[in-house]
């Protein structure tokens, strides 16, 4: 198996690493907010509701492993789905139609970097999913190139 930086070799397959991002940020920021509304305000129950909720939310994306893997010699990528009941959804190499990388940023200031794929699922719909996120542009271009060179493979 070929190694890559961002494309993590588990068996036959490769999984995708996961960054810190936006989202992640944000609920740092709730945990500080809860932390303060602890310490200098007289609302004590609604800042260990802030501080216990938020813990709770960094705990299962931390602990919540991505299930986006990459089947090099079965030809097929499998994609986290966030839909109830659906955990998954699997594609044929020859299904997917691309990548694509959107950035978020707010007065000229990057907060994310989005990395979908595209495909065409049974129905010949056209469908896109999220495969990572990251503060940076170069991270997810990075992953990109490393997803494209197994797809040419």
């Amino acid at each position: 198996m070929k190694t890559f930086q961002y494309l993590i070799p588990e068996g036959e397959t490769y999984k995708i690493k996961q960054f810190f991002s936006f989202h992640h940020l944000v609920l740092c920021i709730w945990l500080l907010i809860g932390f303060a509304v602890l310490k200098y305000s007289n609302n004590t129950k609604t800042g260990i509701a802030i501080i216990v909720i938020t813990a709770l939310l960094i705990i299962l994306l931390i602990l919540k492993p991505s299930k986006t893997r990459v089947y090099p010699y079965g030809r097929i990528l499998r994609v986290d789905v966030p839909k109830r009941g659906m955990h998954q959804d699997t594609f044929g190499f020859d299904q997917v139609l691309g990548f694509k990388l959107e950035t978020f940023s707010f007065a000229r200031i990057p907060l994310g970097a989005y990395l979908y794929v595209k495909t065409i699922d049974n129905k010949q719909k056209e469908t896109k999913h999220l495969i990572g996120s990251s503060f940076g542009k170069k991270k997810m271009q990075l992953l990109c190139n490393e997803l494209d060179q197994i797809f040419k493979q």
